[in-house]
């Protein structure tokens, strides 16, 4: 087991796991649409979740290099996260970028966040990526401080953004 509770009680650590949603999975989708649902509410956003539905399920076709982790504490799904693996000159080779990463409301500064983002960062490793990459809205402080206590170092950017009308 990785994460927070590594070194923490052994009842603890047995009441969480996390399992893998890909292309190759089918796992549980519901709660991953739910927990993104809440996110999506929590930073302001509408969408529903059928359109939700249609971006993880276009996320997870065949040959796709995205990820989905859903963390469990027992048998709750109580966080998420949502990666794609990229490649880049810049990192020398493959890279993770961390699109999302959710923890239940209720489950949040109890140390899961910690214990979901560590778990990728070890996913990454043993994946021979060079890098996890994401990106926080500047007044997201909770997400800024988990992302540096994991020793992530905060970048001076600019977000681009272009939106393909379709059709």
């Amino acid at each position: 087991m990785c994460g927070a509770y590594a070194n923490g009680p052994a009842a603890e650590r047995s009441k969480m796991h996390i399992e893998e949603i890909s292309s190759t999975s089918a796992g549980d989708l519901d709660a991953v649409i739910e927990l993104l649902h809440r996110q999506m509410t929590d930073i302001g956003s509408s969408k529903p979740k059928e359109r939700i539905r249609k971006a993880v399920q276009n996320a997870l076709q065949p040959g796709s290099r995205a990820r989905f982790f859903v963390l469990y504490r027992q048998s709750v799904p109580v966080g998420m996260a949502f990666l794609n693996v990229c490649s880049g000159i810049e990192s020398e080779g493959d890279y993770v970028w961390l699109n999302e990463i959710q923890i239940d409301p209720i489950f949040r500064k109890q140390g899961y966040g910690k214990y979901l983002l560590n778990h990728i960062v070890q996913w990454a490793q043993k994946n021979r990526c060079k890098h996890v990459f994401s990106v926080t809205a500047p007044k997201n402080t909770a997400s800024q401080t988990l992302f540096q206590s994991m020793g992530f170092q905060a970048a001076e950017t600019q977000w681009m953004d272009l939106e393909i009308p379709s059709g």
